[in-house]
């Protein structure tokens, strides 16, 4: 995930399984299913000894802490105080202990429509397949 966009890729060894998965990682993206488990595992949680973790948390941690990341963030936030480029794209570790699933659901819905996805297929298929 950037900054101006999201891209997720998938290989196939022949076009045969690219068009039979295309559909499926196509369903999986536009209409993910974003439960409160999902939530809880993948983004953040507070364990029963106090600490916080979940992937994107732990994501965040090592892109919050390197230095090479805390001065790309001070660079964009001077180049572009006003504009996107000087958001983090994940957001901030500090904003998660407030976040919601019913907003990450919420903004999930806003962007990630079929009118605002653009499919790129590379490879030997030809336009007919």
């Amino acid at each position: 995930t950037a900054t101006d966009h999201t891209c997720y890729t998938m290989t196939s060894a022949g076009h045969e399984g690219c068009l039979n998965l295309l559909p499926i990682y196509a369903d999986h993206i536009l209409y993910p299913t974003l439960t409160d488990e999902c939530f809880h595992t993948e983004v953040h949680h507070v364990t029963g000894e106090g600490e916080d973790k979940g992937v994107v948390y732990c994501e965040m941690q090592g892109r919050e802490n390197t230095s090479s990341s805390l001065v790309d963030r001070q660079v964009l936030d001077l180049l572009y105080p006003t504009g996107g480029y000087s958001s983090e794209t994940g957001g901030k570790m500090k904003n998660l202990h407030t976040l919601t699933n019913a907003q990450v659901i919420r903004y999930h819905t806003e962007l990630y429509r079929p009118d605002n996805v653009i499919f790129i297929l590379s490879g030997t298929a030809g336009e007919a397949e």
